[in-house]
């Protein structure tokens, strides 16, 4: 009896982790690039500077490029399953255990380990054309 509660423990603690959050956890390093280099840049609201940043894969995140006398460039970006993740989670697991492990996808979906992000975003902010230049004479 013993070994069969020992046995269920283990099960049920193995089980209750997804595939997902075990090999590459709940963030992403994202490479982040503008043009030109010097515009300030901004994640979610808050001002970075380009290069690498790490982010949560389960949320969207706003990306804003700002410079005067450019016009704005912006991009959100969201996480979405890797083409033939799905087939490869679930199908092993029917093969292996008859069944496919619903707990752990579960797990993977809710906390965002599941999705993956675009390892480069780069942003190019085009001159305004609007602005007047003033020159003196």
């Amino acid at each position: 009896m013993r070994k069969l509660v020992a046995l269920f423990l283990f099960s049920s603690f193995f089980f209750s982790t997804g595939c997902a959050t075990l090999a590459h956890g709940t963030t992403q390093d994202v490479f982040l690039k503008v043009t030109p280099s010097n515009a300030t840049l901004t994640v979610d609201g808050k001002v970075t500077a380009p290069g690498m940043v790490t982010l949560t894969r389960g949320d969207s995140h706003k990306i804003v490029a700002t410079l005067d006398g450019y016009n704005q460039a912006g991009r959100t970006i969201d996480g979405s399953i890797p083409t033939g993740w799905l087939v490869g989670y679930v199908l092993p697991s029917c093969l292996l255990y008859e069944t496919p492990l619903i707990i752990p996808f579960i797990v993977d979906a809710i906390n965002g380990a599941i999705d993956e992000l675009p390892s480069v975003v780069e942003l190019t902010l085009i001159k305004d054309d609007s602005v007047a230049s003033v020159s003196s004479h």
